[in-house]
């Protein structure tokens, strides 16, 4: 079964990339980038809320990790 219209395969090295989207690896990987930033951003944020509440209860520092369930 050709997944490809490739029928020629005596000369592999003419073959540079087998992939549904050629070029596009950069964008990719710059969309991927953007994103895990945005998340690390807004998971800092969320836990610092997070730890300033249980801070703001009373508790101190050592007792903030039985809170955080």
């Amino acid at each position: 079964m050709a997944t490809t219209t490739y029928t020629n395969y005596e000369s592999l090295a003419d073959i540079s990339i087998l992939s549904p989207f050629p070029g596009s690896i950069t964008i990719l990987f710059i969309v991927c980038f953007a994103f895990w930033i945005v998340w690390q951003v807004m998971q800092i944020n969320s836990e610092n809320r997070h730890y300033d509440e249980i801070k703001r209860k009373g508790h101190n520092a050592s007792s903030a990790d039985k809170f955080s369930s």
